[in-house]
């Protein structure tokens, strides 16, 4: 009967699983689970400086705007520099006029009109750098132009190889 008892007892333990009482859990493969977290701290670094370079794309996109703006008031608010000019038109010299140093040209400009200018003055995308009583200095960025009467000379050293006949200025073609 004990034997009976025995191989009963046997049977049963094989059918109820064992149950450990050791101090440190199975070891379990844990890479992947560093990986996966390594991955998200990366998925939220990106997250963080795309947001960053969102905000900056989105201020520039902004300031481009508003430099717009500021053009298209300076405009409006200055006439003396129509929209209608071309950027590569170059005004000529009608007449220069002045006492003690102080002149003021006219100048012809695009569309046949003329433009009274001192110093300081824009026709189109041209700046009045300097006058004297025989030319209009003008300048667009770093070229730099000067207006002779009738036409414009891009090189100034060039005047002074033109023979002057009986003292006279000689005539620039329009």
């Amino acid at each position: 009967m004990l034997n009976k008892k025995l191989k009963m007892a046997l049977v049963a333990a094989s059918f109820i699983p064992a149950v450990s009482f050791a101090e440190e859990p199975p070891a379990q493969n844990l890479k992947p689970a560093l990986v996966h977290n390594q991955a998200a701290i990366q998925i939220a670094d990106i997250n963080e400086r795309l947001a960053v370079l969102t905000a900056q794309l989105a201020e520039l996109e902004m300031k481009t705007k508003i430099a717009d703006k500021q053009v298209e008031l300076s405009k409006a608010i200055n006439p003396s520099t129509p929209s209608m000019y071309s950027d590569n038109y170059v005004p000529s010299v009608d007449y220069i006029d002045g006492v003690d140093g102080k002149y003021k040209a006219s100048l012809f400009v695009q569309g046949g009109n003329t433009q009274s200018v001192r110093v300081g003055d824009r026709v189109g995308a041209w700046k009045v750098k300097e006058i004297k009583m025989d030319s209009v200095t003008v300048q667009k960025g770093k070229e730099i132009v000067y207006l002779g009467f009738g036409a414009y000379n891009a090189n100034p050293s060039q005047n002074n190889q033109q023979p002057f006949v009986n003292n006279q200025v000689p005539q620039l073609p329009r």
